[in-house]
Parts: structure tokens; C-alpha cells; sequence
């Protein structure tokens, strides 16, 4: 089955190889940036670079026009293939359908082992019937059924191999602001050299780096790469004695955006802009660590003579060809009108990469806006817009899981809240985002761990959001953030407004689910122990399912204790003594105990969101309930309810409560209303436990 398909690829490549070679010196090697298109060697094989155990049936590599077509190219890696092919003895959908499954799966090694890669081919053949995919980072694309047994199908599938000999390397999908210096042993990468897009050689400045910190490893999403780099050309080959000393993280990501650049309010470089104008300086007086940004925008690249925005509309040639000849191959976005059967799009995006959530309702309508005249029909690729963005920034960091004691776990977290307060009260920045993945650990000079709050792709401005609700816009339903993290508020999609408790209930996820997994480097609980525990749940079975899971643990202090406190892998120190009535700013008598700091963090957290006794019986649990009416209650200070050993209302409080047959109250919705007040609470408890683990260590 292999064979027949391999021979008809070898026989174009011999074709063009021939015709090229007439028209240059077949001693250059190249000509004109052009490739022979040559399948693997092997057949059914697992490719060396490969971290998983699937074998692929041919990979395509592009090679010098002066190669022989017969070279043994054996195993090629996933690292130079330029698009995989599956095939299937069956000639009927099903057969279409398991090879596209299977491409599905090879994609993402694509994307991890490529660092330049911005979109990825793949070819389908079942039985005589040829298709050609192309994986862009929100959906897949499929061309018409290319029969290979006629000779119209055979005429259409050469012109997409002698189209792919012949483009240029962005067709491909390689980023051509991307280089590997072979001299050098090291990647070249362009970024803005100012504030803004790519668009002249002047604005262009260029960044070094041997290490990728974070791969893109899946088939849809932002598909983020976070590159360590130096601006400074090294001068000799990098190697283990003369290794390159990274002072930058470049992030590379395809981030949902507006077509109007100057328009796009949750654009990552314009928060993080803010964040520099108006932190900077108060950085070291607050004592938080925030990320700096040295340059960032779009990216571009030239083609034909001229710069081009690198985005999906680009990608997909919004119906027109990608290729610059139309009489040279149908562009991807042609794949997807001829066979929109095939496409997975954005509405699968939660089942594909169901720990990536993020469907920006509002930008979708902006971008419809901006794409579509009245009364036209919108498709996909008008609603959902990305734009491929570089960042480069400082300082560097570690990942979350680095941390080597619960005082440095306590402290990173408790740091990052610090930080969180600070973008919404000094920035008017609410990230909404909170995740294992954006948060850094970064160790100063004397080894003590700090923690930066990263990544603000989905963040909003918190002023822009109430003028546009004050001029009477339409609130959406909306979904950000990563799961198992995201509040149940955010993961029903609720229309209650997304506040920055939304963003503390997602810490406090964090919190409960590394203390439950092992917040210390090696000494963690493999994922089937981790699965046995009630808070495995959180990423298990439906959305439906999640959040009634969440909803049970929460609801409730005895709930939270006996569902998720219970099971912490508690291995920190042990203290001479615990003191449960310890004050803001105090100490405990003794050396304090790693463990019960973490256990209290965490119920302190979640009594001040789901059972603050400051606030009416209507902001208290997870569910909806008869409304109460409170006609008196003490004004307690926090530190002072906190003290309260029952976890019920006091007797002469309930006195003062009566309740009636009123109208079912959402209590998300009361405490959203209340959302300054309870915030300031909750930033009063992460200073008091940031001092005592920032003692710890």
C-alpha cells in the first residue's frame, strides 16, 4: 500500500528535479529556494523524536533539488517533515475519517518538534482517494477527494506537490522570521523593535536563543512558544563551554485578536505596556515582582518585495489563495469551501484542548464587525481572528512544579495574589487567567523564590469593560481561563459579570490542586492517585460534571475540609508549635509549621469567598437559594470572624435573620457586587501568609 503512493511522489520530485536542473546550474544545489519533495525511506515507522509510540506511515521532507530522488532518507524526524501522510486500505469516510484522526495526533509532534512552525500539512489516503489537510492553530481543513486512479485526481494532487516544491518556505508553514544559524548552533528570531508590528527592516531587531522553555504541543489553541534568548549575536559556536547566557523570554503565541490592531484593548503588549508605565517604579516599593516588557507586536514577514501581517487571515487567504500564483495550487482557503464537512473549528476547541479554554465572545463580533457589511453572511474565519504575536520580555523564570518546600510554594502564590491586586488596582488589568502555566517562580540572588504573574493574552481592561456596559453593550457569554482552574462562575459561562474573585477562585483551585498533587519538586502523586482523589473530578466527564464537582467541594467549610483539605500531600517541615489564633503580621511562637500555613491558607481563602461571615447569607455556598432578609448583623472586622471556631452562623446572628418565600438569588451574582470589599479581605490574608513563608525560607 505504501509502496505505489511513494513511487508516484518520487516519480514528480524526478520530474521537477529534471525540468529545474534545465533551467539552472545543477551545481548550486538550489535554485531559487525550491525543494524536491521526497517521502520517507521507512514506512510505518516511529520517528526518533517522537515522544510517543505512534508510527507514521510516510513523512514528506523537502531536500535540495541536486539530491538523488532514490536517496535512503530512512526514519525522518518530526523536526524536518513537512507534512505527514496516513493511509488507509478502505476507500469509504470511515477510512478518511481514522487516517484524519490519526493526522490529528501527528500534528502536535509537528508543532512540538518545529519551533518555527505556524501551520501544518498532512495528506489522508483511503484506498485511491487522496486528500490534502492543512491544521491552522483554531481548525483543520480538508480538500475535495483527489482520486488518484483518474487522471484529473492525479492531475490535482502533482499540483499540490509541485506547489509545495516551489513556494516559498511561509507556505509551508515555516516562519521565515525564524532562522537556525548552522555556523553558529543557535536560532535567529526577528521581533518589533518597537511597540507595534514588524513592517520595515528598521523596525527589526534580532534575538538568539538555543532554549524553548514552552512547546507548542497541541493541535488547536495559541499554540505559545517561550523562547530564551540574549540580544547579543554570539560570536563563536554555542556549545556546553561556551553556552549561551539567555537575559530575555520571547513569547511566541497566536492569540485571539481584532483586525484593527489600534482598536484591540485586550492586546497582551498594550496591558503589558501599562503594567511597565505604571508599576515600574512602584514595584520595589510594594516589594512584587512583575514582568517587563522590552518589545512586542505582531509579527510580519516579507513576501514578494513587501511585509505581510502574520494572522489567519493570511493563513487561510479568508477564501483566496495563500499561494501567490492562482494557477499554482487551491490555497487553504479554498480547502475549506470545497470540503466544509471535514473542518474542526472552533466549536471543538474545548473537547481538543480542553485544558486551553478560551472563547472571546466580544472579539468575535468585533472582528464580524470589521470583516462583514450588513446583511452579509459571516463565516468562521470573520469570527475568529488571531494574529501571531512576539513578546519580549524580563525576567526569567521557573515553572511552577520548581518549588522545593511548601514555604516556597506558599510564597510564590501568595506573591502572584500580590501581584494580581496590583494590575487591578494600580492598572486596571484583571487577567483572568489564573493557572499552574502563568505563574513563574523567580529566585533572587540569594536563592529565596518569588512569584510573577505572567501572560496576560486573556486579560481586560477593567475601565473599558464599565464603559462599554455604562453605553448599554450587550453583556455574552464567555469562557477564560485553563482548566481544572477555572471558576465555577467562569466554566458555566455564567452572564454574572467576571470579576477578580473569579481570578481568586482560580488561585485557590491552584493552590488545592498542587497541595493535593505535592507542592514539592519529585515528592509528587502520579495522575492515577491524583484521580482517586475527590478534586480529580475537576477535570473529569463533562463541563456539567466539573462543575457540580466544584460546587460540592466548595460549598460548604466542612465540604471543602472533608473533600479537599483532607487529602493535601502535606511533606513540608513541621514546627515547634502551631498557634490557630496567629494575627496578621504576627508570628507563631517557635518555628512555625510549613504544613498547617498551607492547610490555613487554603481555608482562609475559601471561607473569605463561599462563607464570609461579614457578608449577608445570600453570598454564602455555591448554590441558589430562597433570598433572606438581614435586619441586623455585627460589623466584625475579618481577622475577628476568622477567630469564630464555627464554621455556622452565630445563634443570636440567626436571631436577627428571617426568611421568606422570595425569589431564588444566585450567590456568584451577590458576591460580584461586593467584589471590592471581599477583595481587599483576601489580599489581607496572602500578606499575612507571604510574610510568615517569605520567614520560612
Amino acid at each position: 500500500m505504501y509502496g505505489p503512493i511513494g513511487a508516484f511522489i518520487k516519480y514528480v520530485a524526478l520530474v521537477v528535479k529534471e525540468k529545474l536542473t534545465s533551467l539552472t546550474d545543477p551545481s548550486s544545489g538550489n535554485s531559487r529556494g525550491c525543494r524536491l519533495v521526497l517521502p520517507s525511506t521507512n514506512s510505518d515507522y516511529n520517528p526518533p523524536d517522537a515522544d510517543d509510540t505512534m508510527r507514521i506511515d510516510i513523512g514528506l521532507v523537502g531536500a535540495r533539488i541536486n539530491s538523488p530522488v532514490e536517496a535512503n532518507n530512512g526514519r525522518v524526524l518530526y523536526y524536518k517533515v513537512i507534512a505527514v501522510l496516513e493511509a488507509k486500505r478502505r476507500g469509504d469516510d470511515d477510512g478518511f475519517r481514522d487516517a484524519f484522526e490519526q493526522l490529528d495526533i501527528y500534528t502536535r509532534q509537528m508543532y512540538q518538534q518545529q519551533h518555527n512552525l505556524r501551520f501544518a500539512w498532512g495528506i489522508t489516503v483511503s484506498g485511491t482517494h487522496v486528500r490534502v489537510c492543512l491544521f491552522g492553530p483554531d481548525r483543520a481543513k480538508s480538500s475535495r477527494l483527489m482520486d488518484i486512479s483518474k487522471p484529473e485526481g492525479r492531475r490535482a494532487f502533482i499540483k499540490v506537490l509541485v506547489h509545495w516544491s516551489l513556494c516559498e518556505e511561509s507556505q509551508l508553514g515555516r516562519d521565515p522570521t525564524m532562522e537556525y544559524l548552522r555556523d553558529l548552533k543557535c536560532w535567529q528570531i526577528a521581533c518589533p523593535d518597537e511597540a507595534g508590528s514588524m513592517g520595515k527592516g528598521a523596525d527589526v531587531k534580532y534575538y538568539y536563543f538555543t532554549t524553548v522553555s514552552c512547546q507548542a504541543d497541541r493541535l488547536f489553541g495559541r499554540h505559545t512558544r517561550c523562547f530564551l534568548a540574549t540580544d547579543i549575536r554570539p560570536t563563536a559556536v554555542i556549545s556546553d563551554n561556551n553556552p549561551l547566557r539567555p537575559k530575555f523570554v520571547i513569547k511566541d503565541s497566536w492569540a485571539f485578536s481584532k483586525r484593527n490592531a489600534s482598536m484591540d484593548t485586550r492586546d497582551e503588549v498594550r496591558s503589558l505596556e501599562k503594567v511597565k508605565a505604571r508599576l515600574l517604579e512602584k514595584a520595589a516599593e510594594q516589594d512584587i515582582i512583575i514582568p517587563k516588557i522590552e518589545v512586542g507586536g505582531r509579527a510580519s514577514f516579507l513576501r514578494n518585495g513587501g511585509w505581510v501581517e502574520d494572522n489567519t487571515d493570511t493563513l487561510y487567504g479568508r477564501g483566496k489563495l495563500v499561494a501567490d500564483k492562482a494557477d499554482t495550487v487551491r490555497g487553504p482557503g479554498e480547502l475549506a469551501e470545497d470540503n466544509a464537512g471535514t473542518v474542526h473549528g472552533q466549536g471543538e476547541l474545548a473537547d481538543n484542548n480542553a485544558d486551553d479554554v478560551n472563547e472571546l465572545s466580544e472579539l468575535a463580533e468585533d472582528n464580524a464587525d470589521d470583516a462583514n457589511k450588513p446583511g452579509e453572511v459571516r463565516s468562521d474565519d470573520d469570527l475568529y481572528f488571531r494574529a501571531h504575536h512576539r513578546i519580549v520580555m524580563e525576567p526569567i523564570g521557573e515553572p511552577l512544579r520548581s518549588t522545593t518546600s511548601v514555604a516556597e510554594f506558599v510564597t510564590v502564590v501568595c506573591d502572584v495574589m500580590r501581584c494580581h491586586s496590583a494590575f487591578v488596582n494600580d492598572c486596571s488589568i484583571l487577567h483572568r487567567d489564573i493557572s499552574p502555566n502563568n505563574i513563574l517562580v523567580f529566585r533572587r540572588d540569594d536563592g529565596i523564590a518569588r512569584g510573577m504573574l505572567i501572560d496576560l493574552d486573556c486579560a481586560i481592561d477593567i475601565d473599558q469593560e464599565k464603559r462599554e456596559k455604562q453605553e448599554g453593550r450587550e453583556k455574552r457569554k464567555e469562557m477564560t481561563g485553563t482548566l481544572p482552574y477555572m471558576s465555577i462562575n467562569n466554566l458555566s459561562g455564567s452572564l454574572v459579570e467576571h470579576t477578580s474573585l473569579d481570578d481568586w477562585e482560580s488561585m485557590l483551585c491552584v493552590i488545592c490542586w498542587f497541595a493535593t498533587l505535592g507542592t514539592i519538586s519529585g515528592k509528587r502523586r502520579g495522575d492515577e492517585e491524583l484521580a482517586r482523589c475527590p478534586i480529580g473530578k475537576w477535570r473529569q466527564g463533562s463541563t456539567d460534571e466539573m462543575i457540580a464537582a466544584k460546587q460540592s467541594t466548595f460549598d460548604s467549610c466542612n465540604s471543602f475540609q472533608n473533600l479537599i483539605v483532607r487529602h493535601f500531600k502535606l511533606e513540608g517541615v513541621a514546627g515547634s508549635t502551631s498557634d490557630k489564633n496567629d494575627k496578621i503580621g504576627g508570628g507563631t511562637v517557635g518555628k512555625p509549621d510549613e504544613n498547617e500555613l498551607l492547610k490555613r491558607l487554603a481555608i482562609s481563602i475559601h471561607k473569605c469567598l463561599f462563607q464570609n461571615r461579614r457578608l449577608s447569607p445570600d453570598c454564602h455556598g455555591t448554590f441558589e437559594k430562597p433570598k433572606h432578609v438581614e435586619l441586623e448583623r455585627r460589623d466584625l472586622s475579618f481577622e475577628e470572624l476568622e477567630e469564630l471556631e464555627s464554621d455556622e452562623l452565630e445563634s443570636d446572628e440567626l436571631d436577627g435573620l428571617i426568611s421568606e418565600s422570595l425569589p431564588m438569588v444566585n450567590p456568584f451574582k451577590e458576591r460580584a457586587e461586593k467584589c471590592e470589599t471581599i477583595s481587599k479581605q483576601l489580599l489581607e490574608i496572602v500578606d499575612k501568609y507571604w510574610k510568615q513563608a517569605m520567614a520560612l525560607q
